[in-house]
């Protein structure tokens, strides 16, 4: 139970204001709200690896042009990505978002800019 005159750490105004402490870095005052990740180990995007198949049902879609491919996952705040030519392991890119609906938004709109640049469903 707080004394009077104990001195008590002072707290921030507003919630944005310590999302703003938490985010500064040495080269930044502050970071973008999401974040991209490398989670898949180092390799050369043209290795060769065997073809994308179909995905599970959900927030993933397989996209299919001429000779490429683009898979396109969301699990959580997490947005994945691999895409590159059919056949080789392509190239990956992992961005964390601070929400769900924020990444739910950008998964909507990677999935429309695939299919924009011509890419279909794939089906067997």
């Amino acid at each position: 139970m707080p004394v009077p005159g104990d001195k008590v750490a002072a707290r921030p105004r507003c919630r944005t204001a310590a999302r703003r402490r938490r985010y500064r870095s040495a080269s930044s005052k502050i970071r973008p709200t999401c974040r991209a990740r490398a989670t898949s180990p180092p390799a050369n995007p043209a290795d060769p690896a065997p073809p994308p198949g179909l995905v599970p049902p959900g927030d993933s879609r397989s996209l299919r042009r001429e000779g490429e491919f683009a898979l396109v996952y969301r699990i959580g705040t997490y947005v994945m990505s691999r895409f590159g030519t059919t056949g080789t392991r392509g190239q990956w890119r992992v961005v964390e978002y601070p929400t769900s609906s924020s990444a739910s938004h950008a998964y909507a709109k990677e999935c429309s800019r695939f299919v924009s640049e011509g890419f279909s469903d794939y089906r067997e």
